[in-house]
């Protein structure tokens, strides 16, 4: 471990007979962190928007796993990395949405935070897909004002902690770029990636330096009901 590593924080929840997962990326700050540590973030990161989720919706686990620094190695020939270690553990306290509203939008209905990065270009530009979401708080396939006020307030104080020159010692939020750090792209037609690149595990994560709540009621097609099955 060591200032400077980077991991895939994955944050798990179930509702709706579905199982939703929203990934960030964060930067270690000290020499060394902990299990604790990591559930500090992964905390704050549930309850970005927990408290505008239905009640149906449970926070299950996190996970991180360390794509940058130790022993972490890039195989370019075959898109991948090896070496890493992972932390993972359930979530405790408060897991249930704070929406009380009876009517939940479909599983594949998200409001969508967009995260910049001060840098232009897809591969510094990340999103989250929020799910359990109410229909109280849409109209007409957009967000009502109030939620977004609300959504604004609880960013703006995420930010100061974890956004670029956040005050938090142990992590900064970010986005990961696996175009950058594998120096791969999807094949043309067919599935799968190849290498075009030279991988680069240092430049690939930037900073995120805002967040923000999109008004338009989005849709995310992997998350509808019976895909995949």
């Amino acid at each position: 471990m060591a200032a400077g590593d980077v991991y895939k924080v994955s944050i798990l929840a179930q509702g709706q007979g579905s199982t939703y997962m929203n990934t960030y990326a964060a930067e270690q700050k000290p020499a060394s962190v902990t299990v604790a540590d990591f559930a500090t973030l992964a905390n704050a990161l549930k309850e970005l928007v927990r408290a505008q989720q239905s009640q149906t919706i449970t926070y299950r686990s996190w996970r991180a796993v360390q794509v940058r620094g130790g022993d972490v190695t890039p195989i370019a020939a075959e898109c991948r990395r090896t070496g890493g270690v992972l932390f993972e553990a359930a979530y405790s306290g408060t897991v249930i949405g704070g929406n009380t509203d009876a009517q939940v939008l479909p599983p594949q209905s998200a409001l969508v935070v967009t995260l910049n990065t001060g840098k232009i270009g897809r591969r510094f530009r990340g999103r989250t897909y929020h799910f359990g979401m109410c229909e109280i708080d849409q109209q007409a396939g957009a967000w009502q004002s109030a939620i977004l006020t609300a959504l604004g307030t609880s960013i703006t104080s995420f930010m100061a902690i974890y956004g670029s020159g956040g005050t938090s010692p142990l992590w900064t939020l970010g986005v990961w770029s696996e175009r950058i750090a594998t120096g791969c792209v999807p094949n043309v037609g067919t599935k799968g990636v190849h290498n075009v690149d030279l991988p680069n595990l240092a430049g690939a994560f930037s900073a995120v330096t805002g967040m923000v709540a999109r008004p338009t009621v989005f849709t995310q097609r992997r998350r509808t009901l019976g895909v995949g099955t």
